[in-house]
């Protein structure tokens, strides 16, 4: 049913709402649909008809030149004219929806986009270079003028192929992948879409794009400077940050954390939930239908420290979280952001970091003492190896050129 979506409001909305609000609904269809008989210069007529059982039907006839324009059956039948209204308006929209280009889908993504940034807190500067990043790499290309539904695995990887050889970098591959990630998901939701085409394709770690400048990466020193600076502000999000630093998880898993998640006597942390950018607890699960980032992770003494500081102020105040906002809401990846550049500037660290920065250190770190791909695969919550190799590469290119510097000047 095409009015099924106002399920969702039953428990915050009286039945004489509801029925009023489908009662409105109906007539703009009726009206809508009047509209598209006129524009065809044909008549919108409802004809009574005997199916063979004891009560009649009405039926609608579709003129063939609407049929052709709208991709609609020949005629629709119904026990009332709100029936009939209903099949022809949802093969409507069902029809619009199997035609609507990739670049049509980003317009209207783009209007949903610019939503979140007021209602769920989300930076204006990333939705920014979201748009930024489709608008001139994708918008001009064959890709964006295609059918959404038609869209496989060899036009996303001919796609990339074509952005390679325009000289694009790795980090500006992976932002466009991010953005279609992004409309795959929105196409979803619109039921579009029964899967995310652009999450199933696997194929751009294969594709070699040029390699940028590596960004600086943060010294021992400047993580106690920041820890020690997050602490002294005695604030929630200073708390936030300064666990932050001490683990080596995702902002969004950061958020979703509950008392329940840890095991002070065992000294670990279970990592189960996480927040997505609409502010909504989600279960690791839902990423990809499989338990991909589910983990148990160690946790230092000074990690304990911290959060039994944090559960002496009790920030979390709502179905045991660990971290809320105001309001009862979870904190915000973009507030964050700005508690660590105050604090590099306070602190006379002239380097752009970010939460991630936090993950970057410790999957470094861990790199350098000789991890194995798979360990570090497990720890960080990578639905594959190759993460974990490309830092474990960055380590032993590090050590060798260091050796046989040291040959050299010997």
């Amino acid at each position: 049913m095409i009015y099924s979506n106002l399920e969702m409001f039953h428990d915050i909305m009286s039945e004489t709402d509801l029925v009023t609000i489908e009662s409105i609904m109906k007539k703009t269809y009726l009206s809508k649909l009047k509209e598209i008989f006129s524009d065809s210069n044909c008549e919108l007529k409802f004809y009574t008809v005997n199916a063979g059982k004891s009560s009649e039907l009405l039926k609608l006839n579709i003129p063939a030149s609407i049929r052709k324009e709208y991709g609609l059956k020949e005629y629709y039948r119904g026990k009332n004219e709100e029936i009939i209204i209903e099949k022809v308006f949802y093969d409507l929209s069902g029809y619009d929806k199997k035609n609507i280009t990739l670049n049509g889908l980003f317009e209207k993504w783009k209007a949903y986009r610019e939503k979140e940034i007021e209602i769920h807190g989300i930076s204006p500067k990333t939705v920014e270079k979201n748009f930024t990043a489709y608008s001139l790499d994708v918008y001009p290309t064959s890709l964006g003028s295609k059918k959404v539904i038609d869209i496989k695995y060899r036009d996303l990887e001919d796609f990339y192929l074509i952005l390679k050889g325009k000289g694009k970098t790795s980090s500006r591959a992976k932002e466009i992948r991010t953005v279609l990630n992004y409309l795959f998901d929105f196409a979803l939701r619109e039921e579009i879409l029964e899967v995310n085409t652009s999450r199933q394709f696997k194929g751009l770690n294969k594709i070699r794009f040029v390699c940028r400048k590596p960004k600086d990466l943060k010294t021992e020193k400047e993580r106690e400077m920041l820890i020690n600076y997050y602490l002294g502000l005695d604030t929630v999000y200073g708390y936030a940050c300064a666990l932050d630093e001490c683990l080596n998880i995702r902002v969004s898993e950061l958020k979703a954390l509950k008392w329940s998640n840890i095991n002070f006597n065992e000294g670990i942390l279970h990592i189960r939930n996480y927040v997505n950018d609409m502010g909504e607890y989600r279960s690791m699960e839902t990423k990809s239908k499989k338990e991909e980032g589910f983990r148990t992770i160690p946790i230092s003494d000074r990690c304990k420290n911290i959060l039994i500081s944090i559960k002496n102020k009790n920030y979390g105040f709502k179905d045991e979280f660990i971290f809320l906002g105001k309001n009862n809401n979870f904190l915000l990846t973009q507030e964050i952001n700005k508690n660590i550049k105050r604090a590099c500037n306070a602190c006379g660290i002239n380097k752009n970091f970010s939460s991630h920065d936090t993950r970057r250190y410790a999957a470094t770190q861990m790199a350098f003492k000789g991890a194995s791909a798979a360990s570090m695969q497990q720890q960080f919550g990578w639905t594959d190896s190759e993460t974990a190799q490309y830092y474990i590469n960055l380590a032993n290119a590090d050590i060798e050129a260091k050796e046989m510097l040291r040959n050299v000047l010997n």
